[in-house]
């Protein structure tokens, strides 16, 4: 019967041995993969907020374009002053000046 007793003895500390080293090991690579983890999420917490900053910039574009849109479509003054500034058009009749300054020479150190 001892000897029954002291292998089972003998092989439950081989169980607890070999079971806390398993935990171990586990425990190890969590702690390793989770500080991983950390540093992947930060990088894409400042990803997703980079993207949603560009998106409320792109959403503000946007608005300010259909405005726009409208503004071509049903605002004659806009639509002349659009065609005036951007697109340099005259209306029949007027006479456009340009004003060309004249090039400046370089003062140059002999004189």
């Amino acid at each position: 019967m001892t000897s029954r007793w002291t292998r089972f003895k003998d092989l439950s500390k081989t169980m607890i041995v070999r079971g806390a080293g398993v935990v171990v090991v586990v425990a190890t690579a969590q702690h390793v993969l989770s500080q991983r983890d950390r540093a992947h999420r930060a990088v894409l917490r400042d990803d997703l907020d980079r993207m949603r900053h560009t998106n409320h910039d792109l959403a503000q574009d946007v608005a300010r374009l259909r405005m726009e849109v409208v503004a071509v479509k049903t605002d004659d003054r806009y639509l002349e002053r659009v065609a005036r500034d951007e697109f340099g058009m005259i209306r029949r009749g007027e006479t456009l000046y340009q004003f060309i300054e004249p090039k400046r020479r370089l003062a140059t150190s002999e004189q």
